[in-house]
């Protein structure tokens, strides 16, 4: 009878060691399969006061584009191409529990904002502003993860999702404006840490 109850004990052990060490990262077994069903809303806001049909410009290439995601202090998606990067603010990402060992479940919101803007072509310390862009974006979704995938996985599957979302709208949104208008006279007051 007392050897029945260390067996049970030795795996009882053995179980919770072996999910703290896969969800420390220490161990890293993941076999699942995951459905994600993401919706969002956008609002846009653009100002050309001073664009003239008789002023040709070059159209930005999509591939130029650099963009910044930031939340909070974090640095969540970085990638610097030749122009001044687009940086993207994200105010909330908020999901349920993740830690479910076998079958994970999760409704999440998401929301963030963007804006660049171009001063003034003729005066360089004109306080007036040409051209804006600003962008606001929420995000409502279900995040279902069926088999061995750890917390920290389901996060990184989460975040991926949105960031992918977001870098597709928001350069597609940006690719509409000029090449000029990601050089000089751009202003974006986070920009200039990058």
């Amino acid at each position: 009878m007392k050897a029945k109850y260390v067996v049970l004990i030795s795996l009882i052990a053995l179980l919770i060691i072996s999910i703290y060490v896969r969800e420390t990262g220490l161990f890293e077994v993941n076999y699942y399969k995951s459905n994600n069903q993401l919706s969002h809303t956008d609002e846009w806001t653009s100002i050309n006061p001073s664009d003239d049909d008789k002023i040709k410009r070059k159209p930005v290439n999509k591939d130029d584009l650099s963009m910044v995601i930031l939340f909070g202090k974090d640095t969540i998606y970085k990638k610097l191409n030749k122009l001044v990067p687009i940086v993207v603010i994200m105010d909330t990402l908020e999901a349920g529990p993740m830690w479910y060992p076998l079958y994970k479940s999760t409704k999440y919101t998401a929301s963030g904002s963007t804006s660049l803007f171009e001063t003034g072509f003729d005066d360089p310390s004109h306080h007036g502003i040409d051209r804006v862009l600003k962008g606001n974006f929420n995000y409502k979704g279900e995040l279902t993860i069926v088999g061995f995938c750890s917390n920290r996985k389901a996060k990184e599957i989460l975040y991926a999702s949105v960031i992918a979302d977001i870098t597709e709208k928001v350069k597609e949104k940006f690719a509409t404006l000029p090449e000029d208008f990601f050089t000089g006279h751009t202003k974006n007051s986070v920009a200039a840490n990058y």
